[in-house]
């Protein structure tokens, strides 16, 4: 798979300029674009379910005083894409063919996650923060909270960066692998990037070891020159154990597949996709 387009959905966070130079990082490397998206939440969302017994006058009047608030924000959003990509000399060009990397802005309005997940399905890959935790806890942002949405029903991958910009992103890269279906997805989805790499090691442990060599005969075909290392999760939970493993190596990017579990819900339940979403401090590239 290579990757030419990428989403950046932006909600105005403090996060956003982290977010967006990760995906330049990116964009810079394949001559990429981006796409700066801001989801406005419908105004009638502002009504909550008592307030709909309430004169029609009062409820006009929420409405209203929401939608001049969504549309403020999103000029700021808007204000705040277009200064990034003048000072980082990226040109918005909504057409393709010109060469080298572009940008362009994106506003729609209505449920949050199904904008997401339809934008999304429409490029090569998305790219968000890592969720915050609350208390154990993913905090419902309006995008942290459908982040399970983006990764379950776009059938994109996703990249999601830590609050501390990388400076480097796909140079050494390494793969959770645990020969599911989902690990085996998201391998191939990126493969522009394994491609490119100085270095790939793939994570296993002992019971997967000859699926990995496998693996590692099989990139090989694709110019990939990539490792097996072999570890032992021992006390450490799988998600440690993988984390653990990518800082020995001096990873900037893993590549691993999500839900790998029969719980289709292993995200906000426990697991070690959780525990790479609450604990990584480098890019994680995952697909499910």
């Amino acid at each position: 798979m290579s990757v030419k387009t990428i989403l950046v959905p932006l909600d105005g966070g403090e996060l956003s300029d982290t977010i967006l130079e990760s995906a330049l990082i990116v964009a810079r490397n394949v001559d990429g674009h981006i796409e700066g998206l801001h989801i406005r939440a419908r105004s009638s969302d502002a009504l909550s379910f008592g307030m709909r017994y309430i004169p029609s006058n009062l409820q006009n009047m929420v409405v209203k005083e929401a939608e001049d608030d969504a549309r403020e924000k999103a000029d700021q959003v808007r204000e705040a894409f277009e200064r990034f990509c003048t000072q980082r000399q990226v040109p918005m060009d909504s057409e393709p063919g010109t060469g080298g990397v572009s940008a362009a802005w994106r506003e729609e309005s209505g449920r949050i996650s199904d904008v997401l997940v339809h934008r999304a399905q429409l490029f090569d890959l998305s790219v968000v923060s890592f969720p915050r935790m609350v208390k154990g806890h993913i905090r419902q942002s309006p995008l942290g909270g459908n982040l399970e949405a983006l990764l379950l029903e776009s059938g994109r991958p996703i990249m999601m960066v830590p609050a501390q910009p990388p400076r480097v992103i796909g140079s050494r890269i390494v793969i959770g692998w645990n020969a599911s279906a989902e690990s085996a997805r998201v391998v191939g989805d990126a493969m522009w990037s394994l491609q490119a790499a100085e270095a790939v090691t793939v994570l296993t442990n002992p019971s997967r070891l000859q699926s990995a060599e496998q693996l590692c005969r099989n990139l090989a075909w694709h110019g990939v020159r990539a490792t097996v290392r072999n570890f032992e999760a021992e006390s450490r939970a799988v998600g440690a154990a993988l984390l653990a493993e990518a800082k020995a190596v001096d990873a900037d990017l893993m590549v691993v597949g999500g839900y790998s579990h029969a719980r289709a819900r292993e995200l906000l339940l426990g697991g070690a996709t959780r525990h790479l979403l609450a604990a990584a401090d480098l890019p994680i590239l995952m697909a499910h």
